[in-house]
């Protein structure tokens, strides 16, 4: 803590009486240093902080207040006692981890816990004072509380920079894009754990939300690390009422590491397909870089055949799929272990001007190059007419795929006269992607409401103008 307390920029004087305090609050109470002698000791750390020896004096005051014993105990005591108190510290935190909780509540404690902790009392040999205080600092509100949430506030923070590499590496490179979505799920996997602290601090009367940095940090998430707590109700009700009805700025992320940095991360990541496409990229940024990564190997992590076969030089057997989809914005919207095993989900098609583009009955086509027009007869008997125009991009027979398809009610899809691609799943398959792509089920979720409220526009239009039509011939004849 010393030389980090030297190494740290410039802070405002309440954040450098507050770095002084801490450092000599760690150094006596390890019994590492005197009393008598931290004056002239810690010289150097109060120059380089900017601090005189009034802060310093002001300090050992505010330490006494805390604790006593570290004016009134010898260093050897005080180290004495700073080792049995790590030791029960060390199993308050293992009693904790077993509990599946981040703070101690004894009125929560089962006959288990009640009694483990008795026994951890007596065998640190700690008196009444010395364990009251040791069982504060892991309440509620506690330093241990605090500490934790500070660490996992930083863990996250880290893990958004990593992500902003990424992401600003996609922009040049899409096929980065599935590993900020990975990125993004990782994010996710944190946040349960954030928030369950930032509520255990909330103690004051009235007090709602966390504070500025929290908020800046849960106001900076991106919306797809939502999307992966689907599952995680408490979680995005809490993050949704802290944000709601209030403005705050964005976090300071941390420095940016370099995107190769970031990518032999990934390698060691415990998914293998995000292993198998962190390399991939790799090879595409720095093929020597990628290279010697391969010397690092993946000891003890999951592995699978694809990556094995990738390791090996066999080509994926997605990749004709991959190659299709390369420069399309679905290879944004799907992570690693989806895009590798799209072979065994969907089938790539091709058709030519005025070909029927047949789909599953409740499948779906994502439509890659071309176009396909919508036909549809809507008065019975009459002509198919033409209701709608699908791109490069539209995602067809959401409709369907989410409500209930019925023989017959599906319009005619038919190629334009430039031809079309798309890729072909059948119901079971495509529900098997969205199993695996939260992401991408958020996002179909909102562009079928916009298709389905287009569609209905243009029917509506379409029988105001036949009505319209209809009244003009009876104006006629009469």
């Amino acid at each position: 803590m010393f030389v980090l307390a030297n190494a740290l920029p410039v802070q405002e004087t309440s954040q450098r009486q507050s770095i002084y305090l801490d450092v000599l609050r760690d150094l006596l109470s390890s019994g590492r240093l005197d009393r008598t002698a931290s004056l002239k000791t810690l010289a150097d750390l109060r120059t380089s902080l900017r601090l005189a020896d009034a802060d310093h004096q002001s300090a050992l005051e505010i330490l006494t207040s805390e604790d006593p014993r570290l004016t009134s105990l010898s260093p050897e005591d005080l180290a004495g006692l700073n080792l049995c108190r790590n030791a029960a510290a060390q199993e308050i935190e293992d009693l904790l981890l077993l509990s599946g909780s981040t703070v101690l509540h004894l009125d929560r404690l089962d006959a288990y816990g009640r009694g483990r902790l008795n026994r951890i009392q007596i065998e640190s040999g700690l008196d009444d004072d010395s364990w009251a205080q040791l069982l504060n600092e892991f309440g509620p509100g506690s330093q241990f509380s605090e500490r934790q949430l500070s660490q996992r506030l930083q863990l996250v923070n880290q893990a958004m920079a990593r992500r902003q590499s990424l992401a600003e590496l996609s922009r040049r490179l899409p096929l980065a894009a599935p590993l900020v979505l990975s990125l993004d799920r990782q994010i996710a996997r944190f946040l349960p754990d954030l928030v369950a602290l930032i509520r255990s601090g909330l103690t004051a009367p009235g007090e709602q939300r966390p504070d500025e940095d929290c908020l800046a940090l849960l106001r900076s998430l991106s919306p797809n690390v939502l999307a992966c707590l689907a599952s995680e109700d408490d979680t995005t009700t809490a993050i949704t009422a802290w944000l709601d009805g209030i403005e705050t700025k964005l976090a300071r992320i941390s420095p940016l590491p370099e995107a190769t940095e970031v990518l032999e991360g990934l390698w060691l990541d415990t998914d293998p397909s995000v292993a198998l496409w962190a390399l991939m990229v790799l090879r595409q940024v720095d093929s020597r870089q990628a290279e010697r990564l391969l010397q690092t190997p993946r000891t003890g992590l999951p592995s699978s055949k694809t990556l094995k076969g990738f390791l090996e030089g066999e080509q994926l057997a997605s990749i004709e799929i991959l190659a299709a989809i390369a420069d399309q914005p679905l290879i944004q919207r799907l992570e690693p272990g989806a895009l590798v095993g799209l072979d065994r989900l969907c089938n790539l098609r091709q058709w030519r001007q005025g070909d029927p583009v047949e789909r599953p009955a409740g499948g779906v086509l994502i439509l890659l190059a071309g176009s396909c027009e919508q036909r549809q007869s809507l008065v019975p008997g009459s002509a198919p007419k033409t209701i709608a125009e699908h791109g490069s991009g539209t995602i067809v027979g959401l409709a369907d795929y989410f409500g209930e398809p019925k023989s017959g009610s599906q319009a005619r899809l038919v190629a334009s006269p430039d031809g079309c691609s798309a890729l072909v799943f059948s119901r079971t398959g495509f529900g098997n992607l969205l199993d695996v792509s939260p992401i991408f089920e958020q996002s179909l979720i909102r562009e079928l409401a916009i298709s389905c409220e287009s569609l209905q526009r243009s029917l509506q239009a379409e029988r105001q103008q036949q009505q319209h039509q209809r009244m003009r011939r009876m104006s006629t004849e009469s």
